[in-house]
């Protein structure tokens, strides 16, 4: 099964440059495109992502704003930062608020490719669950006495939410 990622940056010729990079690995994973932070949201509204990468200075909706909306909304989502502006202290600064990683600019595609199969087995090792009753689950969760995020997506209404 190929997830998606999520390469938010306005430099065109950077995101079609990590595009062509991914092909050899389309089987696991596919990346998708978004220019700025409002269409990244909006894309994250209507498609699951496992991963997200962004630069920082974009137009419309830079990538502290971006990020800040992903934490809130999408907390078991992680994201890279990757950027041209090679300041250790925003490094640090993007690391303790929850950045998962930090690339710099040029980025190095075989660094890159690395860390997204890295996280995608990550992800894996937590699992899915497909079409089990929200209840049920819960309950088997409070018995383990185990700790979770849960994404929840209603195929019938549309509706989704993180527990």
């Amino acid at each position: 099964m190929s997830r998606k990622i999520l390469l938010v940056d306005d430099d065109s010729i950077f995101t079609d440059l990590v595009v062509n990079s991914s092909d050899l690995y389309s089987d696991t994973f596919v990346i998708d495109i978004a220019g700025n932070g409002i269409e990244a949201l909006t894309k994250m509204k209507n498609s699951d992502y496992s991963i997200v990468f962004t630069d920082l200075q974009m137009p419309r909706m830079d990538g502290f704003t971006l990020f800040e909306h992903i934490k809130k909304t999408f907390p078991d989502i992680p994201i890279i930062i990757v950027t041209g502006t090679g300041k250790s202290k925003t490094e640090s600064i993007m690391i303790k608020k929850g950045a998962t990683g930090y690339l710099q600019k040029p980025v190095n595609l075989k660094t890159m490719i690395k860390m997204i199969m890295t996280l995608l087995k990550k992800e894996t090792e937590g699992g899915r669950l497909h079409d089990a009753s929200l209840e049920m689950f819960t309950q088997l969760i409070e018995m383990e006495q185990k700790t979770c995020t849960i994404r929840i997506d209603n195929k019938i209404n549309d509706k989704r939410g993180i527990l």
